[in-house]
């Protein structure tokens, strides 16, 4: 996906770290210890969190998240 134009990719896993692949590497995020009840809609759960702390922290934005 780097190679195809993307910046940065983010990897997922379950409870596993949330890998960040850039060009400079990939760098690991702990995620929190939480008991699962269902896991229908994780990834949108995921996406939304991702997105919701890129606006809070005025990173929301092709020109902020460095794509141009």
């Amino acid at each position: 996906l780097l190679g195809g134009g993307a910046t940065v990719v983010l990897h997922t896993d379950g409870g596993d770290s949330v890998k960040i692949h850039t060009a400079a590497g990939v760098e690991q995020v702990a995620v929190p210890r939480v008991t699962v009840v269902d896991t229908i809609g994780a990834g949108d759960t995921f996406n939304a969190g991702l997105l919701a702390w890129l606006d809070r922290h005025d990173r929301l934005g092709r020109d902020r998240l460095g794509g141009g």
